[in-house]
């Protein structure tokens, strides 16, 4: 059973391999006067602007790295409350994948340096709301790659629940594809991302007997057996998804009047530092 498990584990390692020299060598031209098919095609999406995608697209515009600790969270708390030890160990495996996909993504990124559409490409649309500040590098995509490790987390362990499976596949292909639509990554940026996200999602789940059994010798739960899910807790975490946007877009978003009419100002005085809120009504 270890033999079957490593040699799954180097082959994805392998084709993880190959695929990562493919897409050097499809973006190994950014700088170069002529653009290459991940730019075209970068150019023909970013470029189709309609009032649907406008309106959908932004709604689902978030930092990922929040998201990634919030659902095994929610989850966790949920399955504690209900008592559930399957649940619990989701949530756990969730967190690992996570942490994996997360430290994978942006290694990643260190290590490709690629630049953002901006600053390779002119006359492309980007959305103002967008900032570099934190991230300049765009390959992969760590959207993409945080929504896909969460959706197939959960497709590995509640595949009997296609409302959850779906909701969570369907945010996760609105999100990698507004990366590309509001001028944030390449095409090329985002498969990757997805495939990161699921693969590591993939690789917790291969080891899920390692890893629960590691949690239950922490947490002396060795005498706890997993005895199927709650459907309370399946659908506190679908219901988490839907007010992560909820919150984000209407109230914490760019466009939010609570956010339009919140200032924050910083400045020193002779006694140190100060921090100046204020709201205009």
């Amino acid at each position: 059973m270890q033999l079957i498990k490593f040699n799954h584990i180097l082959r994805i390692a392998v084709l993880s391999f190959a695929f990562l020299i493919f897409s050097q060598n499809v973006f190994a031209q950014d700088t170069a006067c002529s653009e290459n098919f991940d730019q075209r095609l970068f150019r023909k999406l970013n470029g189709h602007r309609t009032s649907f995608l406008d309106l959908t697209i932004p709604v689902t515009e978030k930092p990922i790295t929040f998201p990634s600790l919030l659902y095994p969270t929610t989850l966790f708390v949920s399955s504690k409350a209900t008592g559930n030890y399957y649940d619990e160990n989701s949530s756990a495996l969730m967190t690992v994948a996570g942490i994996t996909n997360l430290a994978l993504t942006y290694g990643m990124k260190i290590i490709f340096k690629r630049n953002r559409p901006l600053q390779t490409l002119d006359s492309i649309y980007f959305d103002k709301n967008f900032h570099l500040i934190n991230d300049r590098y765009s390959f992969p995509s760590g959207h993409a790659s945080t929504s896909f490790n969460v959706a197939t987390s959960i497709a590995l362990r509640y595949h009997d629940n296609p409302a959850l499976v779906s909701g969570f596949y369907l945010q996760a292909l609105i999100v990698s594809f507004g990366r590309i639509y509001t001028g944030a990554h390449y095409p090329m940026d985002v498969l990757t991302g997805a495939l990161v996200g699921s693969g590591t999602a993939i690789l917790a789940y291969s080891l899920r007997k390692e890893i629960i059994n590691a949690k239950a010798t922490l947490f002396n739960e060795l005498d706890r057996k997993e005895i199927g899910s709650d459907k309370v807790n399946q659908y506190v975490l679908l219901g988490s998804l839907v007010a992560l946007d909820f919150v984000y877009y209407f109230i914490l978003g760019q466009e939010s009047k609570i956010t339009k009419n919140m200032h924050i100002g910083y400045g020193s005085t002779l006694g140190g530092q100060s921090i100046n809120l204020s709201y205009s009504f």
